[in-house]
């Protein structure tokens, strides 16, 4: 499993997500462009929102990866 941030292609919106064998497992954001350093160097994401999961699970296509821990 690996903490990734992915921006959605659109609106340019950042979010962290754990990403394991193609499925995101833990999700949350929009994270605010101050949050994100210490998100990443933190290599966990915080409070983790379920439906924000689902939602990035069902629509992949919509974001892309931008960087990996």
């Amino acid at each position: 499993m690996a903490l990734q941030l992915w921006n959605h292609k659109t609106s340019g919106e950042s979010y962290a997500v754990e990403f394991d064998n193609g499925t995101v497992t833990e999700a949350n954001g929009p994270l605010l462009h101050s949050e994100i350093p210490s998100v990443m160097r933190q290599g966990f994401v915080p409070n983790p929102d379920p439906e924000t999961t689902d939602w990035i699970n069902e629509n992949q296509e919509e974001y892309i990866l931008v960087q990996v821990r």
